[in-house]
């Protein structure tokens, strides 16, 4: 069974409670549920048309659905209603720092004023019913809500408010820079005091104001004049009007691009300078032109790499000379202005060079290696001021990197190839700059000849083995010169080289050598330098003695058995102070050492009794030491040997030889020989059956 709808009318609606009326009479009752967004209350109403429902929460929407019921049955009837409880506070009047309010029910409340973040700004105590209160010192624009509680209950509600607004106090921390010649970036801070919400900025400069349209904390201004300072403020806009204006900054713009200069048409041109003047660019870039920049190069070359030079030139020297160009040349001249910080656009022009006259010369060849180069002057030579001075070039240039300068119309060149064509190209300078006149020639040297003498030949060190030369090279090369040779003491040395300098090594001590040096080239020596030098090695450790030997027969006796030797003296013409020899034994290595100024020595050798050999050495020492020795073996067979020799032609075939045998130690005569023949005789020793240990081989000729 479906109830029937009834109706339920509310009245006085306050923070917490609600009046009822429903239109059933007062012998019904209800059952109601009230319904809000978080909860869920039950509460019954008892007879009577008018009730009162309380214990709302304030500033709630609330939905109450009741249920009919007469003496305790249900009956078939149910009404709904909706509606909104009112705030704890009212506010009935807000300014920009103040507001009004009043409670709507209860007695002493705390109410507290909320602000940014819900941090309490403010409070009031005991606050009675529908009394007016009023919250000073609040910022303007700014959002609040009022939270008021008593003992009983605390009523977290929104109401909620919002001060008018008012204008903004100064941004804060304007800065400026120069982002081109025509715009200024700024940046700043928000005010401290915005007094509402900040909807963009106005920009006032020179007179102009500029809104932003933006809250943006940056603004970059533009369509500036170029290198002009403008003085900045700025303020802020809300909905209560324009602010406060900042602190004022002044900025300059950066300089603008210069225009191109006006290059005159009356050019100065010469042989090899161009002077080329301008007038300053009508567009400065609002700066001062500061410099120029002329670049120039031949036209048609590749710039930046032929002939491309730059010049920086003084703001106040709108012209420059070009010097040291090429003769009958055209040139591309550009002249570019620059401000403190800019260069501009190129002016440009091309202009040729004058070309040289021609003055008269010639060559003369007067040796395989030299030329003299004749100049007829400009005709002005003989004016009184008018010296002039000669730049020669010659091709092939190898002996010469730049221009050789000369005074003289007639000049001699040496050092040149033989048999060489010489084309000499003369320009003419006068106070060191150079004047429009040119002379060319062509001239081949003579054949190639030997080179004439070296000169100035001089010792320039001395050591025992070694004399260090230097000299000049010949006068007369007559060609390229490959090499030198040194003469001395009839030894040639080649030196390889064309060096100055040269070291003879490997001399004999305290020895005299005659030297002389000749120069070589393609076409043979030359002549040696003019006289020959002396020079004499130092003294120095003598060198070997020379054929160190046995003499004569050796004299058997007892205890010792004397056996002469001889040597000559070492090379060299050094003072000898005596000879040492030293014999050693091989089988008990005894050394026994003597002193002698002689080149000759009688050996006393202890007598052997078996084969021994003796090792005789011989050293020369002078007063610089001892040099290195010279060494001979000297063999012996002891006691009961004999010697078995063979005698025989040197032409003979060792089968003809004839045999003697003999036990004397002091030799072996053979007679019946044949005159003026050459002999050789191989001599071995034995004893008894056994062959011992030494052989001897000797050649001689007869008268």
């Amino acid at each position: 069974m479906t109830k029937d709808e009834g109706e339920l009318i509310e009245a006085n609606i306050k923070a917490t409670s609600v009046t009822l009326y429903h239109l059933l009479g007062k012998d019904v009752d209800y059952r109601c549920n009230v319904l809000t967004e978080t909860s869920t209350d039950q509460f019954n109403i008892t007879g009577g048309v008018r009730n009162t429902l309380s214990g709302l929460s304030a500033d709630t929407t609330h939905t109450v659905n009741c249920v009919a019921y007469r003496g305790g049955v249900e009956y078939c009837l149910e009404a709904t209603t909706t509606f909104r409880t009112s705030p704890v506070a009212t506010v009935t009047d807000a300014t920009s720092t103040s507001v009004d309010y009043y409670l709507e029910f209860g007695l002493s409340y705390n109410c507290t004023l909320l602000g940014k973040d819900n941090k309490v700004t403010a409070t009031h105590k005991n606050v009675d019913l529908e009394k007016r209160q009023t919250f000073h010192g609040l910022t303007p624009g700014q959002n609040y809500s009022i939270r008021c509680s008593n003992r009983y209950r605390v009523f977290s509600v929104n109401t909620t408010f919002t001060t008018l607004e008012a204008p903004a106090s100064e941004p804060m921390n304007l800065e400026g820079t120069a982002a081109s010649s025509s715009q200024i970036r700024l940046t700043w801070q928000q005010p401290d005091y915005p007094n509402g919400v900040i909807t963009s900025y106005v920009i006032t400069y020179n007179e102009v104001q500029v809104d932003t349209n933006t809250a943006s904390l940056g603004y970059t201004m533009t369509g500036l004049q170029p290198f002009t300072t403008y003085n900045i403020s700025v303020a802020s806009r809300n909905g209560a009007g324009v602010g406060e204006e900042s602190r004022e900054i002044g900025v300059k713009t950066r300089p603008g691009v210069p225009g191109a200069p006006t290059i005159a048409r009356n050019i100065s041109t010469t042989c090899q300078s161009l002077q080329i003047s301008w007038t300053p660019p009508a567009n400065t870039g609002g700066d001062e032109i500061m410099y120029y920049t002329v670049t120039y190069y031949v036209s048609g070359a590749v710039k930046n790499y032929i002939n491309h030079t730059v010049y920086d030139i003084v703001v106040n020297a709108a012209l420059v000379t070009l010097d040291e160009l090429t003769p009958n040349t055209e040139y591309t001249v550009l002249v570019r202005a620059s401000n403190s910080e800019q260069t501009g656009e190129a002016a440009n022009t091309s202009v040729r060079t004058d070309s040289r006259d021609s003055i008269s010369q010639r060559i003369i060849p007067f040796s395989s290696t030299g030329i003299i180069v004749a100049i007829t002057p400009p005709p002005l030579q003989n004016i009184i001021g008018k010296a002039y001075t000669y730049s020669l070039s010659f091709v092939p240039n190898h002996l010469r990197v730049s221009p050789y300068n000369t005074s003289t119309t007639f000049q001699i060149f040496n050092g040149l190839q033989a048999n060489t064509e010489y084309k000499v190209t003369s320009l003419v300078y006068r106070n060191g700059k150079g004047l429009c006149y040119e002379g060319m020639a062509t001239g081949t040297t003579l054949p190639d000849t030997p080179p004439s003498r070296v000169r100035n030949l001089i010792v320039t060190r001395v050591t025992s083995t070694t004399i260090e030369l230097r000299w000049e090279r010949p006068e007369m090369t007559n060609g390229p010169i490959t090499s030198y040779l040194i003469y001395y003491n009839g030894v040639q040395e080649d030196t390889s080289n064309v060096s100055l300098e040269y070291n003879l090594t490997g001399l004999q001590p305290f020895t005299t050598y005659n030297i002389g040096v000749a120069a070589k080239n393609g076409a043979g020596v030359g002549e040696e330098s003019p006289a020959e030098i002396t020079a004499t090695t130092l003294e120095g450790v003598p060198g070997k003695v020379l054929k160190l030997r046995t003499v004569g027969v050796a004299v058997r006796g007892e205890p010792y058995i004397t056996q002469p030797i001889a040597w000559e003296r070492p090379p060299g013409h050094m003072s000898i102070l005596e000879y040492v020899i030293t014999i050693s034994n091989t089988k008990t290595s005894q050394i026994a050492e003597a002193l002698t100024n002689q080149t000759s020595f009688n050996l006393s050798l202890p007598t052997p009794r078996d084969c021994i050999d003796y090792n005789v050495s011989v050293a020369a020492r002078s007063a610089v030491g001892q040099g290195e020795a010279a060494s001979i073996t000297v063999k012996y067979g002891g006691d009961g040997v004999t010697y078995n020799c063979s005698l025989a032609l040197s032409q003979s075939h060792p089968a003809a030889a004839s045999t003697y045998h003999t036990s004397s130690e002091n030799g072996l005569f053979i007679s019946s020989l044949r005159a003026n023949t050459e002999y050789i005789v191989i001599c071995t020793v034995s004893k008894g059956e056994q062959e011992l240990c030494y052989e001897g081989t000797a050649t001689g000729r007869t008268p």
